[in-house]
């Protein structure tokens, strides 16, 4: 008898479309948000290392920040900052180690494709 009532009031009905409708406001959230980062990645394709000044190197230290990464403005240019950054996640997703850490600073390939994955991994399950 008391649902009855309830089921009549707006504030009733309103809630309970909301429970119904959040899932699916979240799942295109999710969706968009994943659009946005692969649109992004995509423009990362070829070698990048010192003194390049690109959008590449851009989109490069905006997903290194979000990572934690990264801690200087994003400007596109690939010095000293973002060096250390891209040899931090090169360490910590074992692309290099002590005996081939003279490749460390080149944003290469394997650490392309490595890159790519950690962020849908990590910031589209944010």
């Amino acid at each position: 008898m008391l649902k009855n009532k309830l089921k009549k009031k707006w504030l009733y009905k309103n809630t309970n479309n909301y429970v119904k409708n959040k899932p699916v406001l979240a799942t295109l959230k999710k969706e968009k948000k994943k659009e946005l980062v692969l649109s992004d990645l995509k423009v990362l394709k070829r070698w990048l290392w010192k003194w390049y000044n690109t959008y590449e190197v851009k989109i490069l230290q905006k997903y290194l920040k979000k990572m934690w990464y990264y801690n200087w403005d994003v400007n596109g240019y690939y010095g000293d900052e973002t060096i250390k950054a891209v040899v931090k996640f090169q360490f910590k997703y074992g692309i290099i180690n002590k005996s081939n850490k003279y490749l460390a600073w080149y944003f290469g390939p394997l650490t392309r494709s490595t890159f790519k994955k950690a962020v849908l991994k990590r910031i589209i399950n944010s």
